[in-house]
């Protein structure tokens, strides 16, 4: 993003903490009151939980012609709220469109971290909150510098963000906020080891912050990387731990859980949503053939399975299998044992507007008597 430009998307927010009332419906493409294109589903989307509520911030999408040459990606700024029946009430919009960044509830909204405009990457971070009827939105604490296609979490009122794009650059951050004390700004904690790994997961169980998957393209003279394995990082030690293997198929193959998406059930276990596969998208992150973008969706091998991993025993299980589940770019978020997974891309470039809701059951060996 060129200086001038991100001085002015944040000094709109410092001067005003803009009030989105009289919600709109999110109404068929056409209608003056929603964003042209919406309606054929977002990737790269920004969630949480508002005050009980599934919310979704921008994203993007190829709405015309996704598959040729010069289709256009463009990005969606609305916020919206889901309804039953799989519709969105749309609330209001953010400052600009926006999508490929980070976010993570906390008790008092949802933080919304980094991402890319359509005048490239941001430092910008908001907290989004419910007042009385009203959707707000407030600056927080900049990164000190743009970060894209990162992943967070949060523990109570603490902001993590790892991975991702560092100002165009695969990276290996780490970095922390605590909302509570903004002026102390984001801390830059360890760098995690081994390779850079941008749209990687996160996830925070029993003390820890657990990272799998993530890939690099060719930069600064090195090969495209790919990993399925992954670190925790011990919170109270400030120290990352050798490495973590990730979820292995039932033929003994790695899940690559690149691109995918985690949550933290309420007892412990994280549930991992979707990712590329890891030999398709590694050969075409080092050489991507002029057919890359004309196979059918399951030539690209998303995975389908909702993996559960378990701190206590740092085993996996597969939970269940569904090809509605095999996505790339979608984002999750739980209410208790309901995770809604929210759109993403079926295939290169071919978003879903659908949303699966999965209910995972309690595990009673790890709950609390």
């Amino acid at each position: 993003m060129k200086k001038r430009n991100l001085v002015a998307f944040v000094v709109w927010h410092l001067s005003a903490l803009f009030t989105l009332s009289h919600a709109r419906s999110l109404c068929p493409a056409d209608s003056l009151s929603s964003e042209p294109g919406i309606t054929c589903g977002v990737s790269a989307a920004f969630a949480g939980i508002l005050k009980g509520q599934v919310v979704r911030i921008g994203g993007c999408n190829f709405p015309e012609e996704p598959l040729a040459p010069q289709s256009q990606k463009r990005y969606y700024q609305g916020i919206y709220v889901l309804q039953e029946g799989d519709t969105w009430q749309r609330v209001g919009d953010m400052a600009a469109p926006i999508a490929y960044g980070g976010s993570a509830t906390i008790p008092n909204g949802v933080v919304l971290v980094g991402g890319v405009t359509p005048e490239g990457a941001t430092n910008a971070v908001w907290l989004l909150q419910r007042k009385g009827r009203h959707t707000v939105c407030k600056a927080l604490p900049s990164l000190p510098f743009p970060i894209d296609n990162t992943a967070a979490c949060a523990v109570g009122y603490r902001v993590y963000v790892a991975g991702g794009n560092v100002a165009g650059v695969p990276s290996r951050v780490l970095l922390m906020l605590d909302v509570r004390h903004p002026e102390e700004g984001w801390q830059r904690l360890a760098d995690f080891p081994g390779n850079p790994r941008v749209q990687p997961v996160l996830a925070a169980a029993q003390g820890k912050l657990y990272l799998w998957g993530g890939f690099a393209g060719k930069h600064a003279g090195k090969e495209a990387t790919l990993n399925t394995d992954g670190y925790a990082y011990d919170l109270q030690q400030g120290a990352w731990t050798t490495p973590i293997a990730g979820p292995v198929s039932s033929e003994g193959q790695a899940v690559s859980l690149g691109g995918g998406t985690a949550v933290t059930l309420p007892d412990g276990r994280i549930a991992v949503f979707g990712g590329v596969h890891a030999t398709i998208f590694l050969n075409a992150l080092k050489s991507q053939p002029d057919d890359y973008l004309s196979h059918p969706e399951d030539w690209y091998r998303f995975n389908p399975t909702v993996w559960l991993y378990h701190p206590q025993s740092g085993s996996w299980e597969s939970y269940a299998t569904d090809a509605a589940y095999a996505r790339a770019g979608a984002s999750a978020v739980s209410k208790g044992w309901r995770v809604y997974l929210l759109g993403g891309e079926r295939k290169p470039r071919i978003r879903t507007p659908k949303t699966a809701i999965i209910t995972i059951s309690p595990n009673q060996s790890s709950l609390k008597p």
